[in-house]
């Protein structure tokens, strides 16, 4: 009875591991890094919205690598499409500005070994000025 326990609790312990290990998340090869320049991503009406993008292999920039992007409101078919090419891994992409409140979206694809990495990031314009699309029904707040 106590080498049944052993194996028991042997077992269980095993499956364990295994179960913590493997849930890990997993990370990519290649990292495509987009972040608009405003530490909290938010932007005022008609100000300039500019995107850091880098491609990282390992943590390391990668040179002379070719982007593809798309820059636009959320949601929407986006203004811009263009590729460039990063000669030092980095660049800083004009995203434009908004007149009105909204996203303005930054999205970029890298392929690199056959494969195809994307990332992307969002500045958002006076996001506290939008208004709901929708009419609440009468008894929304009731509910």
């Amino acid at each position: 009875m106590n080498s049944t326990k052993t194996i028991l609790v042997t077992f269980f312990t095993c499956l364990l591991f295994i179960y913590f290990g493997a849930a890990q998340p997993t990370q990519k090869l290649i990292k495509v890094q987009v972040n608009p320049e405003h530490l909290n991503w938010i932007y005022n009406l008609n100000e300039n919205a500019n995107f850091e993008v880098q491609i990282l292999k390992n943590g390391q920039l990668i040179p002379n690598i070719k982007i593809r992007y798309e820059i636009g409101l959320e949601q929407m078919p986006p203004t811009v499409h263009a590729e460039k090419l990063l000669k030092n891994g980095k660049i800083i992409l004009k995203g434009g500005k908004l007149d009105q409140p909204g996203f303005l979206r930054c999205h970029v694809w890298v392929d690199y070994n056959g494969k195809t990495y994307d990332g992307w990031g969002t500045a958002g314009y006076a996001p506290e000025k939008i208004n709901p699309i929708v009419k609440s029904p009468d008894d929304f707040n009731e509910f």
